[in-house]
C-alpha cells in the first residue's frame, strides 16, 4: 500500500531537517515531528511534493503484517525445534547427527548462515572432530568446575559452535551458576577456544610441515 505525502516526508527527513525547512519559510519549529510535517504541507504543498519527488514508500497492510508475523513466528518455532533436537543429539554424543541437523536447517533458509558455505553438501567430519574435542577436553582455568557444571557448559559450547554464535545464555538452565569470576558465556567460549587450539595443533602435527607453534593472547 502506497503512503501519502506526510508519510513520505516522515520517512525521508529527520526532525532537525524539517525544522531547517520551516525556518527557511519563516514558520514555527515547535511541536512533534508530525506537527512539523503538517505545517510544511499546509504552507508549501508543491514544495513538499517536489522534496519527495521520485520517492516511493510502501507500507504493509494489516493483513500483510499479520501474514509476516505468522511467518516469523513459524520460523522461530521451527528453529527452536531444531535446536532442541540438536541439543538431544549432543547429550547422547551423536555428533554426526547434530551436524547434519544444523546443516539441513541452514540449507532450507532463504539466507543461510555463512558466506560461501554449501549447506546442501556439508561434510560433518570437522564438526565431529571439534565436538569430540569440546566434550573430551577441559581448560585448566575451568578446573574448579564440578562434573555437572562442566557437562552443561560443554553442551552450550557445542551449540555455540554448531550455530556459529558466541552467545549461549538461551541454552543454559535458568538456575545455572558457577563459582567462577567470569560469566557463563565466557566459560562456554573457553571450552570452544580450548577445543579449537587442540584440533589446530593436532592438524599441524599431522602435516609434518609445522615444527613450532606459539599461541599469543591479546
Amino acid at each position: 500500500m502506497q503512503t501519502d505525502l506526510s508519510a513520505q516526508l516522515d520517512y525521508k527527513f529527520k526532525a532537525v531537517e524539517l525544522k531547517k525547512m520551516l525556518k527557511r519559510r519563516g514558520l514555527s519549529v515547535s511541536g512533534h515531528k508530525g506537527d512539523l510535517i503538517q505545517r510544511l504541507i499546509q504552507a508549501d504543498p508543491q514544495g513538499m511534493k517536489q522534496a519527495v519527488s521520485g520517492l516511493s514508500v510502501l507500507i504493509c497492510s494489516e493483513q500483510g503484517r499479520e501474514i509476516a508475523e505468522n511467518y516469523l513466528a513459524n520460523e522461530k518455532a521451527q528453529r527452536r525445534n531444531v535446536e532442541q533436537q540438536v541439543m538431544e543429539y549432543l547429550r547422547h554424543r551423536k555428533f554426526k547427527d547434530a551436524s547434519i541437523a544444523v546443516a539441513a536447517y541452514e540449507a532450507k533458509q532463504v539466507f543461510p548462515r555463512g558466506m560461501g558455505i554449501d549447506w546442501h553438501h556439508h561434510d560433518p567430519a570437522h564438526d565431529i572432530t571439534m565436538l569430540n574435542a569440546i566434550f573430551d577436553g577441559k581448560p585448566k582455568i575451568l578446573a574448579l568446575l564440578n562434573e555437572s557444571q562442566t557437562y552443561t557448559l560443554r553442551l552450550v559450547s557445542g551449540m555455540m559452535y554448531l550455530w556459529g554464535t558466541n552467545q549461549g545464555k538461551e541454552w543454559l538452565p535458568l538456575d545455572f551458576e558457577t563459582e567462577l569470576a567470569i560469566d557463563n558465556d565466557a566459560a562456554a567460549r573457553m571450552f570452544l577456544f580450548h577445543a579449537t587450539y587442540r584440533v589446530n595443533i593436532a592438524n599441524y602435527k599431522r602435516s609434518g610441515v609445522v615444527k613450532q607453534v606459539e599461541i599469543l593472547a591479546a
